[in-house]
């Protein structure tokens, strides 16, 4: 089973936010992540790019709302 690693960058930095994602969905300014397990997290990004040979998702953070 090919599962990833997401990233997630802002700030200047990187960091990891999950692993084993086998499911992303882009939502309107967010990204709902899935493990092989079921457990979800959003967050408030985009991605900016998936690389299938490395397994590795890479989101942008976007600025809070308000």
């Amino acid at each position: 089973m090919c599962e990833a690693t997401a990233f997630l960058v802002g700030g200047g930095h990187e960091r990891k936010i999950m692993e084993n994602v086998v499911t992303v969905h882009p939502e309107e300014g967010q990204v709902l992540l899935a493990d092989l397990l079921g457990e979800q997290k959003v967050v408030r990004a985009r991605v900016r790019d998936v690389d299938l040979v490395r397994l590795r998702i890479t989101l942008e953070e976007l600025p809070a709302e308000g």
